[in-house]
């Protein structure tokens, strides 16, 4: 039997310092499993560890002054993940505020497997830019997989296996197809949900690509044919001009509507009881402490921007298609769901009628916005609405974090 000590920094007042709360209880022949939604405020930063052998993270970054994210991540490396080591490291998305942390991740682990959502044919180059923008030094990365979803049929990857695709002489990436990622050495289960619907992406990728065309051509450079690689472009352009390009050749819609989404959950065990923490980060009190005795699978839904709009042909296609993979994974009747709010909660990502889906008993909602924020996020209706439904809503932003665990 191993004693675990779990402690959150709470602050007495303005002018005494800190306490040290201690939440210690006693494993048996239990596995332990802890997750942690930091307070990031306007942005993403959840972290898991399955064990003591499997640390993942979905998104990392903020529109926040930096050192509001530099909290949450010095807490992750002094307390949450003490190895040298990020197994899993997923990317929803390619905004600042789900990605501008990566680089300090890099500097304390190494980063075993990334996993991107595959934008088409096209999106190599421009994943290399991404990563060029961030300072994401990609070469120490063992893995990246683009995940694809099984209806996009324009790209050849020779019967499930690995290609090298090489873009650059500095960006060489393998490319897998899979709907699902399952560690070797922990039974926990990674399901991931990229839409097919990206035709509107591809034509921005195509559009970003003939815009530096045009941009080189007038500097009296080459086209993006032959060798020439991402770096060289930012050595001939300049950061500026990129990100003007950029600016031009994508909008923020376009751009949410490819979040790639995560459902993950223990593989066929039951978890035996689920403690919830959910307060202040460095302040005063925890506000609820919940324990919850169960038998079921405990599952949990991250969406990144993703949208659940159903407003529109396009949008209905699109939630349609979303609403078939969850359906495949999630079992109203018995699953405990842990799911954070689309694009920080926004109207127009939000559906009602995904609701009626959930189970209220079993349902803890959550969202990641900053305080008084331009966006107004989350918003007042979807709130409101999720209130009625009596679900738990759990409200994350720069003070406020959510941590649970399941003891299997």
């Amino acid at each position: 039997r191993i004693a675990r000590l779990i402690y959150f920094p709470m602050k007495l007042t303005s002018n005494s310092g800190y306490l040290l709360c201690f939440l210690i209880y006693i494993e048996g022949e239990f596995m332990i499993n802890e997750f942690m939604n930091y307070a990031v405020g306007q942005g993403g930063f959840y972290a898991g560890r399955i064990g003591d052998s499997f640390n993942f993270i979905y998104d990392c970054g903020t529109t926040r002054p930096k050192y509001c994210l530099n909290k949450s991540i010095d807490s992750y490396i002094n307390e949450f993940n003490r190895t040298k080591t990020i197994d899993l490291l997923i990317l929803s998305h390619f905004d600042r505020d789900h990605i501008s942390g990566v680089l300090d991740l890099q500097r304390n682990y190494q980063i075993k497997c990334l996993v991107i959502p595959y934008l088409g044919p096209k999106s190599l180059l421009f994943w290399e830019f991404i990563f060029h923008f961030y300072t994401i030094n990609v070469a120490e990365i063992k893995e990246i997989i683009l995940i694809k979803n099984d209806n996009d049929n324009d790209y050849d990857y020779d019967n499930d296996y690995h290609n090298e695709v090489s873009v650059s002489s500095e960006f060489k990436i393998k490319v897998k197809q899979q709907k699902n990622y399952t560690p070797s050495n922990v039974a926990w289960n990674f399901e991931f949900f990229n839409t097919s619907y990206l035709s509107v992406m591809k034509k921005k990728i195509k559009d970003f690509e003939k815009n530096l065309s045009i941009a080189l051509n007038n500097s009296g450079q080459s086209n993006l044919t032959g060798n020439i690689s991402a770096i060289d472009i930012f050595k001939i352009l300049g950061l500026n001009k990129i990100i003007k390009i950029y600016d031009l050749s994508f909008k923020r819609n376009n751009r949410n509507n490819i979040s790639l989404c995560l459902y993950h959950s223990p593989y066929k065990k039951y978890v035996q009881e689920v403690q919830i923490a959910h307060g202040l980060f460095y302040n005063t009190r925890v506000n609820c402490l919940n324990k919850i005795k169960t038998n079921a699978t405990v599952g949990t839904l991250l969406t990144g921007d993703f949208s659940l709009d159903d407003s529109n042909k396009a949008s209905c296609a699109r939630y349609c298609e979303f609403l078939g993979w969850f359906n495949s994974i999630y079992d109203s009747n018995s699953d405990v769901l842990f799911m954070d709010l689309p694009h920080h909660g926004s109207k127009y990502n939000w559906n009602n009628n995904f609701l009626k889906i959930l189970n209220k008993d079993k349902t803890y909602l959550f969202g990641n916005a900053s305080i008084s924020n331009r966006y107004h996020h989350p918003s007042p209706q979807v709130i409101e609405t999720i209130r009625n439904q009596e679900i738990i809503y759990l409200q994350c932003d720069d003070n406020n974090f959510l941590s649970y665990t399941l003891k299997l």
